[in-house]
């Protein structure tokens, strides 16, 4: 099991990763799954339609405006990269030779978003790794769908959908199933907003979603992810979730 193989961390290397930015974080890996033309964390910013997460006390955030799909696409994931950045270098979660991130992962991400055009490249390995939003060039390099990775798929789909509806959250991806990656990030990220109901939190829902389904799949998903990717955003990506969940882990219960 990957947790086996995880060393735990002091205690206060996380300690000040308080809830509205755990929300902030889990937005960004959110907005990074996401299929190319779809920019979630700086729309869900600009107007809150979807992951709750303004006042997180980042100007360049809180600042930020509905997008469209390419240039302004771009400048989601540019957002998403470096909220990341800042969350992962305040922790020391850089270059520790106990765990998979390294500055030069995150540079040569920075180096593509930076000198990019448009979503082209991005894009593309997102559907060949992820499938696009519909399965309808066959199945994904890498299955996004929590679902996928449990025996009875139909029912944890259900489950999970009948969560989101008790909790009022909305996916971020309407049109797909409810356990992709990209939808279960936004959910957690719903969940340590500022404007999230108490009970998601007083009452166990977010510790049981965790520990029961998360953990069981999007580790596995994270890891195939940094392995398989050849574009330098989603190997950061796949890391950076990675090392989140890690981290979650420890603080389930907080």
């Amino acid at each position: 099991m990957l947790l086996e193989r995880y060393e735990r961390r002091p205690e206060d290397a996380t300690s000040g990763l308080g809830t509205a930015k755990r929300a902030a974080v889990f937005g960004a890996l959110s907005e990074l799954f996401c299929p190319g033309d779809v920019a979630v964390l700086a729309d869900s910013l600009g107007s809150g339609a979807c992951v709750q997460l303004a006042h997180t006390g980042d100007d360049r955030l809180d600042s930020a405006v509905p997008v469209s799909p390419d240039v302004d696409g771009l400048a989601a994931y540019v957002q998403a990269i470096e909220l990341l950045a800042e969350s992962c270098s305040a922790e020391g979660r850089f270059d520790d030779p106990r765990y998979g991130l390294r500055e030069e992962t995150l540079d040569a991400a920075r180096a593509w978003l930076l000198n990019a055009g448009n979503m082209g490249t991005l894009s593309a390995e997102h559907r060949r790794l992820f499938g696009g939003r519909s399965l309808g060039n066959g199945l994904p390099e890498i299955a996004p769908y929590g679902a996928w990775y449990f025996e009875d798929a139909e029912g944890t789909a259900a489950e999970v959908s009948r969560l989101y509806k008790w909790a009022g959250y909305r996916p971020v991806l309407a049109d797909t199933c409810p356990t992709h990656i990209a939808n279960e990030l936004g959910f957690i990220a719903a969940c340590f907003s500022e404007s999230a109901d108490d009970r998601l939190r007083a009452d166990g829902s977010l510790d049981r979603f965790m520990r029961s389904h998360v953990m069981n799949w999007a580790l596995l998903f994270a890891a195939a992810t940094a392995a398989r990717a050849d574009h330098p955003v989603l190997k950061f990506a796949g890391l950076a979730l990675e090392d989140t969940l890690f981290i979650q882990w420890e603080r389930l219960g907080d």
